[in-house]
């Protein structure tokens, strides 16, 4: 057991710095670099030379990578967005508490669904309401979520008129989680809808 999870945990590193060495190298064969990236093709050489020497990008290319490294596990430096002008830490932080309402709610959703329709497909197996239920889980679970998302805002916002198209700021919760939840939710309970089906199956056995 312990060595299964050395392997593990040593597989996971190499998978996790082989990710940072190839988004580190991708940034590097930017044309024009990163600092032509962030400042623009009208930058001028002056202004260009004042990014990198600001940012260490003028160091070799292996102290830049070590930099790069240290800042990441010792330092929790995730680098710093231009779009939103703040640190990535902070923009992932700001949105952290969205993000776990509607993955909670979705797995809410998810297990209400799955499990119910999961025991109907024991107690009718091989019947056409299982055959049913069978497809329609491998339906769901093919569709994206961008065109379930948006059949779900058509029927609730525009036919329904039961949720704003795009929810005021100052909006309930409820309000502006329900139709991503219903729409994250979709594929996942595909697989706990077949567990109690799959356990009755070889029960049987």
């Amino acid at each position: 057991m312990i060595g299964f999870l050395v392997r593990r945990i040593g597989q996971a590193l190499v998978v996790i710095l082989g990710v940072i060495l190839i988004t580190f190298f991708l940034a590097k064969l930017i044309p024009g670099g990163e600092a032509r990236a962030v400042l623009g093709t009208k930058a001028t050489p002056f202004k260009i030379a004042q990014f990198d020497r600001q940012n260490g990008l003028d160091a070799p290319i292996y102290l830049q990578f070590w930099r790069y490294i240290e800042g990441i596990f010792v330092h929790l430096n995730l680098g710093y967005s231009y779009k939103y002008n703040q640190g990535v830490r902070q923009v992932i932080l700001e949105r952290l508490p969205k993000t776990l309402w509607l993955v909670g709610t979705s797995v809410v959703i998810s297990v209400a669904v799955a499990i119910p329709l999961g025991i109907l497909q024991v107690v009718r197996r091989n019947k056409p309401i299982d055959y049913a239920l069978t497809s329609a889980s491998f339906f769901f679970y093919a569709m994206p979520a961008f065109l379930l998302g948006t059949l779900l805002i058509i029927y609730f916002s525009f036919d329904l008129n039961w949720f704003p198209v795009s929810p005021p700021q100052d909006a309930p919760p409820w309000a502006v989680i329900t139709d991503p939840a219903r729409s994250c939710s979709r594929s996942s309970h595909c697989a706990p809808s077949r567990w109690p089906r799959s356990a009755a199956t070889c029960a049987r056995r």
